[in-house]
């Protein structure tokens, strides 16, 4: 099935609506080059999310600044450390040793760094420029020099290369302390030529793409990528509907594991990449590759390990699918072991958990033999045997924290662990305990964690009452509470222990970053983060008029809440439509409030349309055909006869005839032997029809269709009650439930009430003028022009009769040669839109609008009178629909009577629906009335009664303006 993907995290997005700054532009201001290098993680924002740029800076934060700027190796950091004052636990750590390794900023003598000293601007300046001469290989002269009385003479030679590369500005004193509104503005600089002398070299890209197995898709990039961005799933689409489970980054931060849902083996597929972003800031947007699983290998057993007394894990080279107790034998001598349980790890398909009956014993050796165990391309693993020798364990578990929000802390055990509820963790202060814990990041009642359940990781949950304030937190984890211990497999507890971890306050809003159409009646949409809920009215449809569809729509949140599925009561498919998105907020402690948004989407043809009927034909020279007529055009599968079967009660016949296209690609036309022909029983027996697709691949929902046959001519094209509509005063449309291949306009006649070319109203036949045909997805619609106008008379009077003279010679027919089912004087629906009625005015056709003013020419307009050619709804009705140059409207109504209308009562007529609308309007300015004023009206908020709208105008400025006596 056809499907198409509109994915939105393109450039213009990402840098919009996730980032501060656009570009990397000389004309940004400070404070927005101070976002955007913040964004990258090169500066850090205050607590109260200002920059004070006012501020001094440290040699430990200059540190920071130039290793990232530079793009220093992070990865290679010394186990002792370089200088005495630096120890491993300082926040700067790596930076320092990065920037040290690179010989660009040394210690101050003594082994000592001095990490909490401030900047110069000359040392700063210093700082950049063996910066850039590091990368670029480019060399700084020693002996040039920069005119300066505040300059040090062992700076001269780094500030002049640092002013000659424009790493810098001129400055007055290169002695004084640098604040940060400098330090900004010389690392945006820097940060801009670095990365325009590394290009295309320092793009990111992927260099590799494997699938050594049909569950995990290994991305290789050319450089560390961002955590953040790299595993979040939506910035990885898989086409062949492969969903992306989750996205891990290894420890060597250039390779991702995509885990996904089920490929098949030896399939192409297409990945695209959009929003992952290296450490320096590179971002990889609408990449796509292809790329072909292929698991030719047996699953192998890696290690064993026991987890326990009763337990132990079995890693395996790849993802398991299927495993289970009679795979797995555990003896100690002719002894055998009852297991209990065997479970596939649902976080790491490649563990499989073995659960024993009995305890082993310390120091006993175990013979493990393993077999039959089954990958997800359906090979299993050779039979595996090996002794193990067992050791009863005394270490307590050891927790450590790999993420911290305001809202969640992901924890992780080196080892199974139960005994887990809400109250062993807290934050700050013993009473802001935990609100619920989970298994995984998708917050649902099935992935909470039970005080019996085993696990390794664990999402601390918190409620907004008791969210991780921003800056360093306490977070504890208790060894005992309500007499539960956390304890692991052998029973050793878990020591209490209290961690600090480094809040961020999070104050991006959240962002839409993929629409999916799935189906004409859904529509998934993904979220940069997680949204708090999804409210029915944040969600609004609209046409290409701006218009809301009128369909219902059911909300299905995904389990995370960073996705939530559109499901509609109809299907929108063929149409061009927008969704408009607004009113939602993040799941965070500010609520952040995203943007509206509304995006164009074409909704493509993602469904079969099915058959509209069978037809049997008997040409009278003992020649017997079937006809198939499908709803829209097939594929070459229609003309399969191993998809179409006779079912005449409980018996069933396959069709041996030819199959050919007839006419068209929606009609099928089987040719029938005389054994064929005796077995169908017209009205009785079906046909059976299964695995055909439309020109877009569509196929049924249901394994195969069962349809009726009847005679040839059962069925002659009909006209619905609702199929006559007049479009306009001089078109008249009718939609037949069939496709017509001749039309003759002497089987229709057309009556009712017109204006001759006289300019009278006359009642009778109206002469057709010409024809227009469209085929649909309906049928056909046939469109009359008509000579002459259709009069408004207070309700539309068109009647259609269609009448075929000589039944034997049909002048209108469909490709059977059947014609349409007769009939008498159907009346027409009022499909025409209301226009301001016309009026000559000398030579001039003009609007007919005119003012009213109280006291005739020479005074100000008080009303102003529009007729329209049909009644208007006096519902729809409102003073913001009308603009009046240098007027302001005050009233907007309809009357029965304008004549009664004047400034001491301005609603003498009474208001209902009427042709005639009355403004009520006061001058702004004194205006002259030799210019009469142009008014504006908006298109398509104005109805006439029948539910037609407006079109709306800007009228001529030749209004007339008459008095109120004379009106």
């Amino acid at each position: 099935m056809f499907k198409k993907s509109f994915s939105l995290l393109i450039a213009l997005v990402m840098l919009f609506s996730m980032f501060t700054s656009v570009v990397i532009s000389a004309d940004n201001t400070t404070e927005e080059k101070f976002e955007y290098l913040k964004d990258r993680g090169i500066f850090s924002g205050y607590s109260d999310g200002l920059p004070h740029l006012e501020d001094k800076m440290t040699r430990e934060q200059a540190a920071k600044i130039i290793a990232l700027i530079f793009d220093l190796d992070l990865s290679d950091i010394p186990n002792k450390p370089t200088f005495t004052d630096v120890g491993k636990d300082l926040w700067s750590y790596e930076y320092i040793e990065a920037v040290a390794a690179a010989d660009i900023i040394n210690g101050i003598g003594r082994k000592e760094f001095a990490p909490k000293d401030s900047v110069s601007i000359e040392e700063f300046a210093k700082m950049l420029a063996v910066g850039y001469e590091y990368v670029t290989n480019k060399q700084i002269d020693m002996d040039d020099t920069t005119n300066s009385k505040h300059l040090s003479a062992w700076a001269q030679p780094y500030v002049t290369a640092a002013l000659d590369w424009d790493l810098i500005e001129k400055q007055n004193n290169y002695q004084k302390l640098a604040k940060r509104d400098f330090l900004v503005e010389s690392a945006y600089s820097t940060f801009a030529k670095v990365k325009k002398y590394t290009g295309s070299g320092s793009k990111l890209k992927v260099k590799s793409i494997q699938a050594d197995n049909l569950r995990e898709v290994v991305l290789k990039f050319n450089m560390d990528v961002d955590k953040d961005s790299a595993e979040n799933k939506k910035n990885y689409d898989i086409s062949g509907s492969v969903d992306v489970d989750r996205a891990e980054l290894q420890k060597n931060r250039n390779t991702v594991i995509l885990i996904v849902s089920d490929m098949d083996n030896q399939e192409e597929y297409e990945i695209e990449i959009d929003g992952v972003m290296s450490e320096r800031g590179y971002i990889l947007e609408d990449d796509e590759h292809d790329f072909e699983p292929f698991d030719g290998d047996l699953p192998e057993i890696e290690k064993i390990e026991f987890t326990g007394p009763k337990s132990f894990v079995v890693t395996f080279n790849e993802p398991i699918k299927e495993a289970d107790k009679d795979n797995f034998t555990v003896k100690t001598g002719s002894k055998k072991l009852s297991k209990k349980e065997v479970n596939i790890n649902g976080n790491n398909e490649r563990e499989v958990e073995v659960i024993l009956y009995t305890e082993l014993d310390d120091g006993e050796e175990y013979e493990i033999t393993i077999s039959g165990v089954e990958d997800y391309a359906g090979y299993t693993n050779i039979s595996y045997k090996d002794s193990y020798d067992y050791e009863d364990e005394y270490d307590e578990p050891i927790a450590k924290i790999i993420d911290a929000t305001a809202m969640v802390v992901e924890v992780e055990f080196n080892k199974p662990v139960k005994g887990l509820t809400p109250d062993h963790f807290y934050h700050t202060y013993s009473s802001w305990e935990a609100d619920d814990i989970y298994r995984s990041s998708e917050f649902t009642s099935e992935n909470e964690i039970d005080k019996d359940d085993k696990v390794t990781t664990v999402y601390v949950v918190f409620d907004e009452a008791h969210a991780l304030p921003s800056g360093k937190v306490e977070f504890t984890i208790k060894d005992k509470e309500n007499d539960i211990e956390i304890v692991d497999n052998w029973g050793n507890v878990f020591d209490e222990e209290t961690y600090i971890v480094k809040i961020e306050s999070d104050r991006e809003e959240p962002t839409v970053t993929d629409v999916e159409i799935v189906s004409g009646t859904e529509i998934k949409i993904a979220f940069s983060e997680r949204i708090k809920s999804f409210k029915e009215g944040s969600f609004v449809i609209l046409d290409e008029n701006d218009d809301e569809i009128d369909v219902d729509i059911d909300l299905i949140p995904s389990g995370d809440y960073e996705s939530v599925t559109l499901e509609l009561d109809e299907s929108l498919e063929g149409k061009t439509i927008i969704l408009e998105i607004s009113d939602l907020v993040d799941d965070t402690l500010y609520e952040n409030e995203m943007d509206k948004y509304a995006i164009e989407l074409d909704i493509d043809d993602l469904t079969f349309a099915g058959i509209n009927r069978v037809e049997f034909h008997d040409d009278g020279d003992d020649d017997y055909y079937l006809y198939v007529v499908y709803n829209e055009e097939v594929n070459e599968t229609a003309l399969d006869s191993d998809h179409y079967r006779l079912k005449n009660g409980g018996s069933i016949t396959k069709l041996n005839g030819d199959f050919d296209f007839y006419e068209n690609d929606k009609i099928v036309k089987i040719e029938l032997s005389e054994d064929e022909t005796d077995e169908i029983h017209l009205g009785a027996t079906k046909l059976l029809v299964s695995d055909i697709e439309d020109v877009n691949d569509n196929t049924f929902d249901a394994f195969q269709i069962e349809v009726l046959i009847h005679e040839l001519g059962d069925y002659p094209p009909f006209v619905h009650n609702d199929g006559i509509e007049a479009i306009s005063r001089n078109e008249v449309a009718i939609q037949f439930d069939q496709e017509l291949i001749e039309i003759d306009t002497d089987d229709f006649l057309i009556r009712g009430t017109y204006i001759n070319d006289k300019g009278n109203l006359k009642t009778g036949e109206m002469i057709i003028d010409g024809l227009d045909v469209e085929y649909n997805e309906d049928g056909t619609i046939i469109t009359f022009t008509l000579e002459n106008e259709i009069a408004y008379t207070g309700n539309l009077d068109v009647k259609v009769t269609f009448d075929i003279e000589d039944i034997h010679d049909p002048g209108t027919y469909n490709v059977f040669g059947v014609s349409p089912q007769e009939f008498s004087s159907k009346s027409a629906i009022d499909g025409i839109s209301p226009e301001v009625e016309m009026k000559m005015i000398g030579d001039d056709e003009v609007e007919h609008i005119f003012a009213i003013s109280e006291g005739g020419d020479s005074d100000q307009i008080d009303h102003i009178v529009i007729v329209f050619t049909e009644k208007i709804d006096a519902g729809s009705v409102y003073k913001n629909q009308f603009t009046v140059d240098h007027y302001e409207v005050k009233d907007a109504y309809t009357v029965r009577d304008y004549t009664k209308i004047n400034s001491h009562n301005s609603r003498g007529g009474v208001v209902e629906d009427s042709r005639y609308v009355v403004l009520r309007v006061k001058e702004k300015n004194k205006y002259d009335l030799d210019e009469t004023p142009e008014i504006t009206i908006d298109a398509n908020e104005i109805e006439d009664t029948e539910g037609n709208l407006f079109e709306g105008i800007k009228s001529s400025d030749n209004i007339e303006v008459i008095s109120a006596e004379d009106a």
